[in-house]
C-alpha cells in the first residue's frame, strides 16, 4: 500500500514539471508569435480573426481566367481591326468568320 502511494506521489511530482515546461513552452511560443505578429501585421491580431479571413479560392481562379480571356480578346479585336482596315472592300462573310469565334466564346462563358 505504501509503494503505491508513494508511486502516485512520484507519477503527481512528474505531471507537475511536465506541467511546469509545457506552460513555459506556451509562454515563449506565444511571445514567438507577438513578435511575428507585429513583423507581419505592425500590430498584435486576434487569432480567431485571422482564422475568419480567407481567400475564395474559386472566385480568384473566375477572376484569373476572365482576365486571360479579356487579353486573349483584345489581341483578337487588335488582329481584327487589322484586317478591317486593310481589306475595307472584302464581303460581309469574312465579317463573319471573324466575329463567330468571339460570340461563341462568350456564349460559352454565359
Amino acid at each position: 500500500m505504501c509503494s503505491l502511494n508513494s508511486d502516485a506521489k512520484r507519477q503527481h511530482v512528474e505531471l507537475v514539471k511536465g506541467r511546469r515546461t509545457f506552460d513555459e513552452r506556451i509562454t515563449k511560443l506565444k511571445d514567438e508569435c507577438e513578435k511575428l505578429m507585429i513583423a507581419k501585421f505592425g500590430r498584435i491580431m486576434d487569432l480567431e480573426e485571422l482564422e475568419t479571413i480567407t481567400v475564395n479560392q474559386p472566385l480568384e481562379d473566375v477572376k484569373d481566367r476572365l482576365s486571360i480571356a479579356e487579353e486573349e480578346r483584345a489581341a483578337d479585336m487588335q488582329l481584327w481591326n487589322v484586317r478591317k482596315s486593310s481589306s475595307s472592300s472584302s464581303s460581309s462573310s469574312s465579317s463573319l468568320h471573324l466575329k463567330r469565334p468571339n460570340y461563341t466564346f462568350y456564349i460559352g462563358m454565359l
